[in-house]
């Protein structure tokens, strides 16, 4: 049982490593906040078309934050992360 299915896995392939112990032991996966039961046939098929959604959704993210670095770059207005202070110990 799972409160968000973002918290959950990052992409279909680790979806498919958390689920399969789970079927081969006859348990399901709850997600909570949307109404997803995986014991159904229903339930499987939504929890696989949103985790490839999400997946897909977190490429295009990436995609667009490094297209957004290029341009800054040739713009000469990316200066990357601020250097933190670190104390040696």
């Amino acid at each position: 049982m799972v409160t968000k299915l973002d918290r959950l896995a990052r992409s279909v392939a680790h979806m498919m490593t958390i689920l399969e112990p789970l079927n081969t032991k006859g348990a399901s996966l709850r997600i909570l906040n949307m109404g997803i039961d995986t014991i159904s046939p229903t339930g499987k098929l939504m929890l696989t078309i949103l985790t490839d959604l999400a997946e897909f959704e977190r490429y295009i993210m990436l995609e667009h934050h490094r297209d957004g670095i290029t341009h800054a770059n040739a713009e000469r207005k990316y200066k990357g992360r601020k250097p933190t202070s670190q104390a040696i110990v």
